[in-house]
């Protein structure tokens, strides 16, 4: 089989078409890349004879479905060499991970597989999402065969015999805009906070009156006017910071804010509640569009974002995306939720 066979049954089996106006090395890496996520999800349950900790009921263990599948990325990448620098930009390798393992935790992130014992995988609890009418996005077994592959998700035309649930519910989006979450958090935390009276030589401040992206907003010395905004005095340290009758006072984000870079959240809400709101611009072109991002999104939105889209540039890229056009409501809803004003444009 040569690869314009392969492409044209992995395009049937996925449902995943060329767009009108799309290039070829972008539409092969968007067929590898979805195809590469179903391996993962079906090497869960598949019983293999090197595989020694597969148990029936728990499923495969990590390490098994990530050497499988990543035999099957060497193949694909051996017919659709042009692709291999999608796969593996040329970039710091430092703090990423080989393809099939950053896609592994794509799914782990999003909710459509979960670890369990013995270092193992399996599907989550079955859920359905309405994006459009007749497009369902299902996480777990659906007991029949995809009809179409958006990103890393699993859509068909018509529900199953469960609950529809709420797109921001099923991923658990906070159900209330950033700056409100922002507002809410501080109201909490005015009862823990503690005075910073000798603070670090590395201690930072958040700039949100910065209009670039949110990682060049760092600055030593406090925004004037101040009323909150964030710290950090490390990488793995974030907090509060407020000024009260000429004193400082802080309160630490506990690590779970830190593990789920939910901090992002709070550069949206302080960047709203003092009217400095990026722009998130969306280009739609006949069947498509394309997003590009003014910053990382926190980890809720960005593994939800991954089964509305694809990305574009290589497979690291988080803040170029291209989708189709049936997703593009839920991603600009998603946005609207960060507080960001969203620029939609017509080729």
């Amino acid at each position: 089989m040569n690869f314009h066979e392969l492409a044209d049954q992995m395009s049937q089996d996925m449902g995943i078409y060329q767009f009108e106006n799309e290039a070829n090395t972008s539409y092969y890496s968007r067929l590898i890349y979805s195809g590469i996520g179903e391996w993962i999800k079906t090497a869960c349950y598949d019983n293999a004879v090197d595989d020694s900790l597969y148990q029936e009921q728990v499923g495969a263990t990590k390490h098994s479905v990530t050497k499988k599948c990543q035999k099957i990325l060497d193949a694909y990448l051996e017919l659709f060499p042009e692709q291999k620098t999608w796969f593996y930009p040329e970039m710091d390798t430092k703090n990423i991970l080989p393809p099939v393992q950053e896609i592994r935790n794509r799914l782990i992130g999003a909710g459509c597989l979960v670890p369990n014992q013995e270092n193992t995988l399996q599907y989550s609890m079955k859920k359905c999402a309405e994006i459009t009418d007749n497009l369902y996005l299902y996480r777990g077994w659906i007991d029949r065969k995809p009809e179409q592959i958006i990103g890393l998700g699993t859509y068909t035309s018509f529900p199953s015999d469960i609950e529809l649930w709420n797109f921001s519910e099923m991923f658990s989006i906070p159900q209330y805009s950033a700056d409100e979450y922002t507002k809410r958090y501080k109201k909490y935390v005015n009862m823990h906070m503690c005075e910073s009276t000798n603070p670090p030589t590395t201690r930072e401040y958040f700039n949100y009156r910065h209009w670039g992206t949110n990682s060049n907003a760092w600055i030593q010395e406090l925004p004037e006017n101040l009323e909150m905004t964030l710290y950090r005095d490390n990488f793995s340290d974030y907090g509060c910071v407020f000024l009260e009758d000429d004193k400082m006072y802080i309160a630490g984000f506990p690590k779970w804010i830190m593990d789920c870079h939910e901090y992002r959240r709070f550069y949206y809400g302080l960047r709203a509640m003092y009217g400095k709101i990026p722009k998130v611009r969306i280009n739609v072109d006949e069947d498509m569009f394309t997003l590009r991002l003014p910053s990382h999104l926190p980890d809720i939105e960005q593994y939800a974002l991954y089964m509305l889209c694809w990305p574009k540039e290589h497979i690291q890229d988080k803040r170029l995306f291209i989708g189709p056009i049936e997703t593009l409501t839920s991603v600009e809803k998603l946005l609207q939720n960060l507080t960001l004003n969203v620029v939609i444009s017509h080729d």
